[in-house]
Parts: structure tokens; sequence; C-alpha cells
């Protein structure tokens, strides 16, 4: 879960969870309004870098706001892989108002609003 504890934007930075290291490729991330009250932002890290989740929960609260973002930096293909390779499971959900929705391809961003 994210906590935002450490430079509250970076996926790599262990402080920002709320166990203290970033998820790994067995990992099920929620991204919500638990620990952190207010809109925010989560930086995958820039390089040729995969991350690599099994399932991604985005859900933020009524009139919050959680942004993914994928550095134009990273040059990884893909930069975000999400799933546990079943076909019965949601791997990436985004609940609460309107859809998960991406920017243009320059930004390479995902958001989800409550």
């Amino acid at each position: 879960m994210w906590s935002g504890l450490g430079d509250g934007t970076s996926w790599t930075d262990g402080d920002n969870w709320d166990r203290q290291t970033p998820p790994t490729a067995t990992s099920d991330v929620l991204l919500d309004n638990t620990l952190v009250g207010a809109n925010y932002l989560v930086t995958l890290p820039s390089g040729a870098t995969t991350v690599t989740v099994n399932h991604l929960l985005v859900t933020p609260t009524t009139g919050s706001t959680i942004t993914v973002v994928l550095p134009l930096a990273n040059t990884a293909n893909p930069g975000l892989r999400i799933g546990d390779n079943l076909p019965s499971s949601d791997d990436l959900v985004a609940r609460r108002g309107k859809p998960c929705s991406a920017t243009s391809p320059a930004r390479r961003s995902a958001t989800a609003s409550g």
C-alpha cells in the first residue's frame, strides 16, 4: 500500500510503501487514499527498467485523483507489466467514479479519479 512517506512520488523509494520496500513481481499493489488523504502522483523509474506486479488496484476516494506516470526517460519495453497470466483474474482495476484514463503518449500516464 502506498504511504507516500518517502519522497512522496517515486515507485522505487521503499519509504513510500507501507512495508518500506517497493512491490515485487508477486505483489498485489493497492494505490488508494487510506494513508494519503489527498491527490497524489506515483512515478515509475527511468531507464531500461520494467516494473512488474501481480495486480494493481487504484481506488481513490470521492474527489481525489491518483496518477501513475511512466516517464519518457523509461526505455524499457514494457515499462510496466501487470498480471498473473490467469485469464479469470482482473490484473488492473481502477475504481470510483470515472474509469482509468490515459493521457497522450508524450506524457505516458494513467489517472483514476474518485
